[in-house]
């Protein structure tokens, strides 16, 4: 609506939100800042301050904070504010019929050229929408989430009416999906599909084959592009050379990096790899603090399927959805995109409203395991490297 154009309505909501937040707070008395996810949120935006002070480079340092704080900002309000299993519950099915929203609209733009903002097609006739959801890519992975979270209520126990109203809001995202054309989109979906049911089964005999069967259909009958990715590939190749140049980047400042938001600085496009991004722009101490952040969120999601099975549908859902992201985050650069911190800000309001502080917590040992797993998907990104150059010739 041209009325709107150049209102930063997003900073406006947040801002008035907060300061209902604040309201709340001063009768309550309550705020959630010292929980593991929040400390370790707030390192890995001190370790993007760090990343550019370690340069001597204070502006990069105060536009890098300002930028990310906003995503900060975000996660605490909806952990703040998402306190009850009502508000819970709402938020997530309210997600849930905004991104139907967008992809009934998506829908609508692939048969008629333009969707309802008037934005046309992509040269190669891929949905999209606007603002975050302006790449294709990025429209994917916010329908894929949707898609995970109705997964848990398609195949999972609930009432005959959830399943079918489920069912068919499952189908229209998925047809939306196929309409952008996203291999990345794919790749989280895979992710999506696999994790959920090796989780869903206890008997991996029966889990594995059902996981495969359904990520063997999906690309079969997925979109075109999805045969086109070989390691000779163009983009493929291009994809590597991107990944070199990053681990390059953390080998010339392994501890903070080059700098937030300084990859493309060194290098004419982006790392296509969310890992690679943060190790290069924010060295193994920000990596660090990611990861952990991330594991903690699979820990607490873990737990709280055990402690409270009749919320089983709702974490087993966030659950796939976040490491379908991350799945396609492999060959993305999303490392700072808003859906992964809505989805650990999810997660994390989920553990905290339902598990006592004696059921979770995040110790030495928790540390440990993200260190390992932080220098293990480095290990993992060089393997792929080396594998892909050589078949690549």
């Amino acid at each position: 609506m041209p009325v709107f154009y150049a209102w930063p309505l997003i900073d406006i909501l947040a801002i008035l939100t907060a300061f209902s937040l604040l309201f709340k707070i001063s009768q309550t008395r309550k705020l959630l800042l010292t929980t593991p996810q929040c400390l370790l949120l707030f390192g890995f935006l001190a370790s993007i301050v760090l990343s550019h002070l370690s340069h001597t480079y204070f502006w990069g340092a105060y536009d890098s904070f300002l930028k990310f704080s906003r995503l900060v900002i975000m996660f605490l309000l909806f952990i703040n504010v998402l306190d009850s299993e009502r508000k819970l519950k709402i938020i997530l099915w309210f997600i849930v019929i905004l991104t139907v929203t967008i992809a009934i609209q998506g829908i609508y733009q692939f048969q008629s050229g333009f969707g309802w903002a008037g934005q046309p097609l992509t040269e190669s006739r891929r949905i999209t929408w606007i603002g975050v959801f302006n790449d294709a890519n990025d429209l994917a992975l916010a329908l894929v989430m949707a898609i995970g979270f109705l997964m848990a209520f398609v195949f999972g126990k609930t009432k005959i009416l959830y399943k079918i109203i489920s069912f068919s809001l499952f189908a229209l995202l998925l047809y939306s999906l196929y309409l952008t054309n996203s291999r990345g989109g794919y790749m989280a979906l895979a992710g999506t599909i696999m994790f959920y049911f090796l989780r869903r089964f206890k008997n991996k005999i029966i889990g594995i084959p059902i996981g495969v069967v359904l990520v063997l259909t999906l690309f079969i009958l997925g979109p075109s592009r999805l045969s086109m990715m070989s390691a000779s590939e163009e983009s493929a190749s291009g994809r590597i050379d991107a990944w070199y140049q990053g681990v390059q980047m953390l080998k010339s400042s392994p501890l903070f990096g080059v700098g937030y938001g300084m990859f493309t600085a060194d290098y004419p496009r982006t790392a296509h790899n969310s890992y690679v991004l943060v190790a290069a722009e924010e060295g193994l101490v920000g990596l660090f603090f990611w990861i952990a952040l991330i594991y903690s969120c699979f820990k607490g999601l873990d737990i709280l399927k055990k402690k409270k099975p009749k919320l089983i549908n709702y974490s087993a859902g966030i659950e796939a959805s976040l490491f379908g992201f991350l799945s396609a985050s492999f060959f993305l650069s999303r490392s700072y995109q808003a859906i992964l911190y809505v989805m650990l800000a999810l997660a994390s309001s989920f553990i905290y409203t339902f598990l006592k502080k004696e059921d979770y917590s995040f110790n030495s040992k928790d540390l440990r395991i993200a260190g390992v797993l932080s220098l293990t998907i480095l290990f993992i990104t060089w393997i792929t490297m080396r594998v892909s150059v050589r078949m690549g010739g």
